[in-house]
Order: C-alpha cells, then structure tokens, then sequence
C-alpha cells in the first residue's frame, strides 16, 4: 500500500470508530437515565405496596387490641353483674337495696366495652350500630327496670351472639394481617431485586461512558 493510500484507508475505520462511539454514548445515556429515574417508576410501585401494608398491619393490630382489651373488660364486668344477680338484686329489702344498685351499675359498666366490640363490627361491615345499639338499649332498660331472670339471661343472649361475632372478626383480622405481611416481605424482595437492576444498568452506563471516551482519545 502505497504512501497515498494510507490516508484514505484510515478515513473507514476512523468513521467505523466514530460510529461505535455514538452508539456506544446512546446506549449509555439511555442506561444512565434508566438507573437515575427508574427508581420513581420501576421502584415506586412495589414500594408503595410496602407502605400500604405496614400500614395495613398498623391498623389491624390497633383494631385488634381495641377488641382484646374490650373483651376482657367486658368479662370482667360480666362476672361483677353475675355475681350481683346470684345475690338477688329485686328484694330491696337487703341492705336498704344496695345490692340492686350495685346490680344496676354492673349492667352500666359492661355497657362500655361491649359499645366497642359493636362498633369493631359495624367498621368490619357486620351489623348496623344504631339499629343493634337501640335493640342493646332496650334489653339493658328492661333488665334494670324488672331486676328478674328473663330479661337478665336475654341481656346475656344478646351479648354472646355479638361476642361470637366479635371472635370471629378476630380470626379474620389476624389472617389477613399475616397475609400482608407475606405480601409486603414479597414487595420487600420485588423492590431489592429491581433496585440491584437499576444499580447494574448505571454500573453498565459508566462503563460504556469510559469506553466512548477511550474511542474518542484514539481519534
């Protein structure tokens, strides 16, 4: 190859170069914009997921917590009021009566906790508050009103039918709080992975970015 020929055989490779050096510098800049801006929208779903689960798990045992402590203050005024009722609460002429008053408040008391376990129901879309609230009312009126058996045991009946219901929102809540918490450790792992995708494409974007830059230095 002659002196003047040289020249114009290095003209092809020099554009051949120029060539993989721009691709090179497209794919990069293209990576490069993945890993920096991938993180709002490849990462953010799966990491909104997390958020609303531990949320989701906050809720639930703050829901469950308020129907352990209503149950169990609930059983305790249970017993006082049993209890004041086996002492025969209707003959006032024990103790100036004192017992029926007792008898009276116990019913008041259980009246509380047993208002939360009915509105954890009613948020878990089980009953209707006002209309059992109202029907509740009227058997604890007519149990402090008689002082007898009937309407103490139908206090009681109605009471256990919501208990019942109560232990078994209980279950429910609790199953679905162990689901999502399987779901969230499942997004936990969605998100770990794509962002190691995000770091491998910004690792590949700068060592694209070095070989375009070593191309050009030949030129």
């Amino acid at each position: 190859m002659s002196q003047a020929e040289a020249p114009a055989a290095s003209v092809p490779a020099t554009k051949k170069r120029g060539l993989s050096r721009r691709m090179l510098l497209t794919v990069a800049t293209l990576l490069s914009l993945f890993g920096t801006i991938g993180q709002f929208f490849f990462v953010e779903a799966a990491d909104s997921i997390i958020k609303e689960r531990t949320q989701e798990m906050r809720d639930i045992e703050t829901r469950t917590e308020t129907l352990r402590t209503a149950q169990h203050t609930y059983f305790n005024a249970q017993v006082q009021s049993n209890m004041l009722f086996a002492l025969n609460p209707a003959d006032r002429s024990v103790n100036k009566g004192i017992i029926g008053d007792l008898y009276m408040l116990a019913i008041m008391d259980r009246g509380f906790p047993f208002r939360s376990i009915l509105g954890e129901l009613a948020i878990a879309g089980a009953i209707d508050f006002k209309t059992v609230n109202e029907q509740y009312n009227q058997l604890r009126e007519a149990a402090t009103g008689t002082l007898d058996y009937a309407t103490f045991t139908a206090v009681g009946e109605f009471e256990k039918q919501a208990l019942d219901a109560a232990f078994a929102l209980h279950g429910k809540l609790q199953d679905r709080f162990w689901a999502a918490a399987e779901e969230k450790d499942m997004a936990e792992a969605e998100v770990k992975e794509r962002r190691l995708i995000l770091l491998a494409a910004a690792s590949l974007a700068t060592c694209l970015f070095l070989c375009a830059n070593l191309m050009g230095m030949k030129d």
